[in-house]
Parts: structure tokens; C-alpha cells; sequence
């Protein structure tokens, strides 16, 4: 294996632990909520990645980083989990996962013109015209209405895309702050940190919306809890963990756009398990997207 590219290795298996949890997340967001499925989704990755902590230095908790570290990391946090991955699980219910992540695709464009004008990181002529085209792809899936589609369903499918922007945005936002934080400490302990306050914050939320009955019977389902068990290691912490790693050793913009990639590897599930219909448009679409992805490596 080639160390060189290590970063963009572990960009590419996020993608793969994204588009497994993104399809079952889908499933449980629409059983239980997107408040209650975020709550306990962080809440069983922190669990996860406490254990590792724990055995890999025998102190499950950060108890030494520094401020900088939890300011940079808090803000991630803020913008990536909570904002982001509400908007974001808002857009699973609404128009589904595929749709939603080819949206969220757009995240290493903002991502890497945020590198570009804040972390000093280049973008040449290919770069700009992978944004473009990945850009491209994105609106002839979202704005063309297929045929036979109501009015209706084309509104809710833009109300949609609308809420995948946002967590576009947030997620873009969210990994400038998390290469800040990671000058500070590993990948590990920044992640550990993320999900620590994405737990507070949701927390809050559950109390103030009066949805902690809510969270107790999804404890108790026999359908939540397995595919949430799943998508919780897959996407939140084995993803983010790799994620995290390829943050910080690769630049941003690169492996942003590798693991945007995640559309390309639902459309399977998309035909096979939520029984879409898939349009040659949206093939296309999503094929120039995936390719505009691509250009950023020539």
C-alpha cells in the first residue's frame, strides 16, 4: 500500500461506512424522528469510541486537551452534527438518502474554496472545473421534474434538497473548524470531543421538545435498535473516526470530495431496497457529479 495516499484511502472506506449507514439511517428516521435518531446515534458512537479510548490509552475520557482544541472542536461539532446532521436527516425523510447525499456532495466545494481562502490550500483550473461539474450534476437531479410527478412531490423533493443544502453548509463549516481543532490533538480524542458536545446539544433539544418518552420506546424497538446499533458503528463511528484520520492527512478539499462519492454507491440501494424509480436524468446527473468529484485528482 502506497503510505503516501493513506488519507485518501481512508476518505474512500468513509464513503463506503457512509452509504451503509446513510441507507439505514433512512429507515429509522422515518420510524422514530430525526431528533431521537441523532440523540442516540451519538450517543452510541461515544460509547464506542470511549472503549477504544480506553484501551488504546487506558484513559476513556480527553481529559488533557487543550481550550483551543475544545473551542475549534465544539464549533465542528455545532455545525457538523447538530445543524448539519438534523438538516440532513430532515432531507432522509423528505426525499430519501440518495437524493440527499448527492446534495451533500457539494460539502468539498465549499469545503475546499474554505481551504483555499482560510487554510491557504490551492485550487487550480481541473479543481474549479470538478466544482463545476459535480455542481452541474447536482441540479439536473434536484430542479428536473420527472415525468408524471405531481406538482407536490417536486416541491417537497426541492423542500428536500433545500434541507440537504443546509447540512451541506454545516458539514463544510464543520470540517475547516475540525482541521483547526486537529493542530491541537489526534483524530481520536477529536472526534471523542465532537460527539461530547453533539450528545449536550441534542440532549438539550430532546428536553426542550418534550421527546424523552420518545427516546425510551425507541430503546425498546425491535426494528430501531438493530439498524441504529449498525448504522451508529458504521456511519458515525467508524466513518467519522476515518474521516477525522483523512482530515488531517490529507487536505481538505480532496478528501472532502472523496467522500462525497456516497451518492454513486446508493443508487443500488435506492432501486433495491426502497424500490425508487430512477431516471436516465438522474443517472446522468449523477454520474457528471461523481465525475466532477474525479477531476479533483488530475
Amino acid at each position: 500500500m502506497n503510505m503516501a495516499h493513506i488519507g485518501e484511502i481512508a476518505a474512500l472506506l468513509t464513503a463506503c461506512s457512509w452509504a451503509i449507514g446513510a441507507t439505514l439511517f433512512e429507515q429509522v428516521t422515518k420510524k422514530i424522528g430525526t431528533i431521537i435518531t441523532n440523540l442516540l446515534k451519538v450517543i452510541i458512537a461515544f460509547l464506542l469510541l470511549s472503549l477504544l479510548r480506553w484501551f488504546t490509552s487506558s484513559a476513556p475520557l480527553p481529559i488533557d486537551v487543550p481550550l483551543n482544541a475544545w473551542l475549534w472542536l465544539s464549533l465542528s461539532s455545532i455545525f457538523g452534527f447538530i445543524i448539519g446532521d438534523l438538516s440532513l436527516f430532515h432531507a432522509f425523510r423528505m426525499v430519501g438518502a440518495r437524493i440527499s447525499m448527492l446534495v451533500f456532495s457539494l460539502s468539498p466545494t465549499l469545503a475546499a474554496l474554505g481551504g483555499f481562502f482560510f487554510l491557504g490550500e490551492r485550487l487550480n483550473i481541473i479543481s474549479i472545473a470538478g466544482i463545476a461539474l459535480t455542481l452541474c450534476g447536482i441540479l439536473i437531479v434536484v430542479l428536473r421534474r420527472s415525468p408524471g410527478d405531481m406538482y407536490s412531490v417536486h416541491a417537497q423533493k426541492l423542500k428536500g434538497a433545500s434541507f440537504a443544502a443546509i447540512a451541506t453548509i454545516g458539514q463544510a463549516t464543520g470540517y475547516l473548524f475540525s482541521k483547526q481543532g486537529m493542530y491541537f490533538c489526534d483524530f481520536i480524542t477529536a472526534t471523542q470531543i465532537r460527539l461530547t458536545v453533539a450528545i449536550a446539544g441534542f440532549g438539550i433539544i430532546v428536553l426542550l421538545s418534550n421527546s424523552l418518552g420518545k427516546v425510551l420506546n425507541a430503546l425498546h424497538s425491535r426494528y430501531v435498535m438493530p439498524r441504529l446499533l449498525l448504522a451508529s458503528t458504521s456511519a458515525t463511528f467508524i466513518g467519522v473516526i476515518l474521516s477525522m484520520f483523512a482530515l488531517q492527512t490529507a487536505k481538505v478539499g480532496i478528501a472532502s470530495t472523496i467522500m462525497s462519492t456516497v451518492p454513486i454507491l446508493l443508487i443500488a440501494p435506492a432501486v433495491f431496497i426502497f424500490k425508487e424509480r430512477i431516471t436516465a436524468y438522474e443517472i446522468f446527473g449523477t454520474i457528471a457529479a461523481v465525475a466532477g468529484v474525479a477531476l479533483f485528482f488530475l
